[in-house]
């Protein structure tokens, strides 16, 4: 349940970046379609960046232990506990997420029932103008225009109106405003989301008026248009794209503002080392331990290297058994035996980490002046966690033959034998722990 928290939360910083990011890039720029596909792009890649990790593999070579057990697998220890708060927290969140839905729903509703009533005129190219006797502001919805009577009559902003309404209807606006309503009842709680939407709207508007005055319409008179509608009673309606939408100071702006540069467009690449940084960050290395049998006979020490022994033991001063003892930034390692000893080939100055499910990770830094058969002894102590929903997730746990889901239960000492079989062609890998008998 912390996941999906942390996950919502990522999404949230996501959006927030990405935002900011327009806001000084490119929301003071002309290129209002470039502008309308960056800002549902960036929302929908905060949703999608999350889940994607990129997981690099290292490979640990492990000697095996002179008694022998076999050990290969991944280890992930980590803590995910449950409370209370977390779950008001969780049910927050489907309480907003359905509320947004259901006003979303009920917008929808409410225009469709509108168009219903009203008397349908055909237009040109499957556009359908709907009049009625109802007081509101010209509207559009998918390829339906909506107009008052007394709009419909004047025959000297008729023409403004609707030009500026199908303008919305050929640029698809309302699939815009469809898919921003789920994004935004998926983080209905971040603010930004709903800055995010109005931004979103206010360029459906800038988008319009374009198309009007690429028609040849006065400005002038178009803007005076715009002022008394401004005024006029707004839509009611979330999911439709309006006349009198957005600030009308903007949009008058907007429409003496000079054209911006196209070279201005590669503000655009914004984008990228955004994506690039996140997927950085969110990288991550799994470690995959595999055991080599020991060749029979004389061992041979490379040019350079000392024979490292030592004993390994837990916080109750007993040998610890299968811990792993790898060096630092190198493929090599073993596992301790069942009296916790171990040995190993290291060059001098070399870190040797040692590690256990459910313990602190050791290191101990060679001095450079070691010489062959350096020894070390580690008391290794537990850490304060237990398997993660993950681990356990990731893997499958047996104890004394039976599948297990977790292994709270068990202490170190009581284990005689642990054998962890890496799965393969995207099996689950296997831990199978024996227990001494009683």
């Amino acid at each position: 349940m912390m996941n999906f928290i942390t996950y919502q939360l990522q999404v949230a910083g996501l959006i927030t970046v990405f935002y900011l990011c327009y806001r000084l890039l490119l929301s003071k720029e002309t290129f209002h379609r470039l502008n309308r596909v960056v800002l549902l792009a960036t929302a929908a890649l905060s949703f999608i960046l999350p889940l994607c990790v990129i997981t690099m593999h290292q490979t640990v070579w492990m000697e095996m232990p002179q008694a022998g057990f076999m050990a290969t697998g991944e280890v992930d220890v980590a803590s995910d506990s449950f409370s209370i708060w977390q779950l008001l927290v969780v049910i927050t969140y489907i309480i907003g997420v359905l509320s947004v839905v259901l006003h979303t729903a009920y917008s929808t509703w409410k225009v469709n029932k509108l168009i219903r009533n009203g008397k349908q005129v055909a237009h040109d190219k499957g556009i359908v103008i709907v009049l009625t006797h109802q007081p509101i502001a010209p509207f559009s919805w998918m390829h339906y225009i909506v107009l008052n009577e007394q709009d419909y009559a004047d025959t000297e902003n008729r023409s403004a109106i609707i030009i500026h309404e199908r303008g919305h209807i050929h640029c698809h606006h309302s699939w815009d405003l469809l898919c921003c309503d789920l994004l935004t009842s998926l983080q209905w709680f971040n603010p930004v989301i709903w800055m995010l939407k109005a931004d979103l709207r206010a360029l459906h508007e800038y988008e319009a008026d374009a198309v009007v005055l690429k028609q040849g319409i006065n400005a002038k008179q178009y803007q005076y248009l715009l002022v008394k509608k401004a005024i006029g009673n707004g839509l009611g309606y979330s999911v439709a794209n309006g006349i009198n939408h957005s600030t009308l100071k903007n949009r008058i702006n907007m429409m003496l503002q000079k054209k911006s540069h196209k070279m201005n467009m590669l503000k655009a690449l914004f984008i990228i080392p955004v994506v690039g940084v996140t997927l950085a960050v969110q990288a991550e290395t799994k470690i995959d331990y595999v055991t080599m049998n020991q060749e029979s006979g004389t061992e041979v020490v490379q040019e350079g290297t000392i024979k490292v022994q030592g004993t390994v033991y837990g916080e109750d001063n007993k040998p610890m058994i299968g811990a792993v003892v790898r060096i630092d930034g190198s493929k090599k390692g073993t596992v301790t035996d069942l009296d916790g000893k171990f040995q190993l080939e290291a060059t001098p100055g070399n870190k040797l980490l040692f590690e256990f499910i459910d313990y602190n990770t050791v290191a101990c830094d060679l001095p450079k002046d070691a010489k062959d058969g350096f020894s070390v002894t580690i008391i290794m102590q537990k850490q304060i966690a237990i398997l993660s929903d993950k681990t356990l997730k990731d893997n499958e746990l047996y104890v004394d033959g039976v599948k297990v889901g977790s292994v709270d239960d068990i202490k170190p000492e009581s284990i005689e034998k642990m054998d962890v079989v890496k799965g393969k062609d995207g099996e689950k890998s296997k831990i199978y722990i024996t227990l001494k008998k009683k």
